[in-house]
């Protein structure tokens, strides 16, 4: 039972961790990853059932809880940190008002170096949990971190479109907020029916009438 005590313990040092890609454009009480694992979750409970061929929304939400545990014990990486890196003297402002332009060979690094920080965050979480549920979570974060079934694939989409979603709720309140870099990126990165019908939704609820 110690062991365990210990593994909520750092889950809740994570839930409470603020987002570092709003914290880096400044936002003023920015969410929380707990916060953000919430609605995650909650979106694909309810889209695995509207899915079409359905989902498995049980296994969804474990792999929204499991990616963003990892990741927010990783140090919450954004695809940010190579340009943050090379260009130390420009201002994050500028940086953020436009999505990321890299070449697929930096692209590429980025997101390896990224899933072995992520893969050794994972592994050290877990260690000392008992056998069947360690192995339940080595598991579930091969095929989410592979991408190797239906589920995996939509969890990854999904954890952009709800970053998306609290980004719009920070641009309806303060216009200045770098909306259109999170429109590039969805544009680029949808490719679900299902989300990809969302986001035209919330193009036309939150935007379409701007343009």
């Amino acid at each position: 039972m110690e062991d365990l005590i210990e593994f909520f313990l750092k889950a809740g040092e994570v839930k409470r961790l603020k987002q570092r890609g709003l914290v880096l454009r400044g936002v003023t009480n920015p969410a929380l990853i707990g916060e953000h694992s919430f609605r995650e979750a909650l979106m694909g409970w309810v889209f695995a059932r509207k899915h079409d061929p359905p989902l498995d929304s049980t296994r969804i939400m474990k792999m929204v809880l499991l990616h963003d545990l990892a990741r927010g014990y990783a140090g919450d990486i954004t695809p940010y940190d190579p340009i943050l890196k090379k260009h130390r003297g420009i201002s994050t402002e500028e940086i953020y008002k436009s999505w990321v332009r890299l070449p697929q060979k930096e692209k590429l690094r980025f997101f390896e170096e990224s899933e072995k920080k992520e893969s050794k965050a994972l592994r050290k979480l877990v260690a000392h949990l008992p056998p069947i549920i360690k192995h339940e979570f080595e598991a579930l974060w091969k095929e989410y971190s592979s991408g190797a079934t239906k589920e995996a694939r939509f969890v990854y989409q999904l954890h952009t479109m709800e970053n998306f979603l609290q980004a719009l709720e920070y641009w309806r309140n303060d216009k200045s907020f770098p909306i259109e870099s999170y429109w590039h990126q969805m544009k680029e990165a949808m490719s679900d029916p299902l989300l990809v019908e969302l986001l035209h939704a919330l193009d036309d609820k939150f935007y379409g009438k701007k343009k």
